[in-house]
């Protein structure tokens, strides 16, 4: 089956245009203007026009593989999104990845301020990513083997969040037991949360709320922040979640920044805003 990419051949060729001027605002994509296109893709663009490729496939994955700035890295990753070609050597640059970060950041310093900052000093955040959205066997399968050891924590918690984008390929139960396992690391646990919201719509209510509703109890305000947010706006978890307000307010035993955290949350969503 031929992939499926999430950027029009139309957006790639106002790119290509916009180094010279020739843009076609009127053929814009309906969420840019001019100026946000600029501002987006204005110092991508010759990048784009001079990486080796007659393809729009080919000239990106050039420039993937490139020692092109960060943003300009990440912009072609993005616009790669789909695209599955490439899949042995994106394998090849995560492992690289994966030795630098035990260098830079070592596990057992998690505490340390720059330790979750590394992931964003390299490109092994998007390189994963491109995974979730090639949507075949070959590509989940390398996702569940990034979650374990010999790879750096921060790469495991990268994999899980790449599945959120693996469309038919998305496996609720795999993500559900990740989310449930109490011996499931915080970073991806962070992540499985995130993951079964943005694919609310594969679970029933009662295994969806079943799964996330213990992390309201979770020690970890990251963790607790993740599970509010994710159930806060659904219509079948409302009114438990004001009466578990309500119940920690009168005991006043629970961390006070959680509940009014919790408080928050509910107060911004409206009862038509439900769903």
């Amino acid at each position: 089956m031929k992939a499926k990419t999430l950027h029009s051949d139309r957006e790639w060729k106002q790119i290509l245009r916009l180094e010279s001027g020739q843009v076609v605002e009127d053929e814009l994509v309906p969420r840019y203007d001019l100026a946000t296109f600029t501002s987006i893709y204005g110092e991508f663009s010759p990048f784009a026009r001079q990486a080796k490729g007659k393809t729009r496939q080919a000239k990106l994955l050039d420039i993937i593989c490139s020692d092109a700035p960060h943003g300009i890295v990440r912009n072609a990753c993005w616009l790669y999104r789909g695209y599955r070609r490439g899949f042995d050597t994106f394998v090849k640059m995560i492992e690289r990845e994966n030795v630098r970060l035990f260098k830079v950041a070592p596990p057992d310093q998690t505490d340390d301020l720059y330790f979750w900052d590394e992931i964003h000093n390299g490109h092994v955040s998007e390189l994963i990513e491109l995974f979730g959205w090639m949507q075949t066997d070959e590509s989940h399968a390398y996702l569940v083997k990034l979650q374990q050891e010999p790879f750096h924590p921060l790469v495991q918690a990268e994999a899980v969040v790449a599945m959120a984008f693996e469309g038919d390929k998305f496996d609720p139960e795999y993500m559900a037991n990740l989310v449930r396992d109490h011996e499931t690391p915080e970073p991806q646990l962070y992540h499985a949360i995130y993951c079964m919201m943005f694919n609310g719509g594969r679970y029933r209510q009662n295994e969806f709320r079943s799964a996330i509703w213990p992390h309201l109890m979770h020690p970890s305000m990251i963790i607790f922040k993740e599970a509010v947010r994710t159930l806060a706006p659904r219509r079948f978890c409302r009114k438990k979640l004001l009466e578990f307000l309500q119940a920690h307010k009168e005991s006043e035993s629970f961390p006070q920044g959680f509940l009014a955290f919790l408080e928050s949350e509910l107060a911004s969503h409206s009862e038509e805003g439900l769903y």
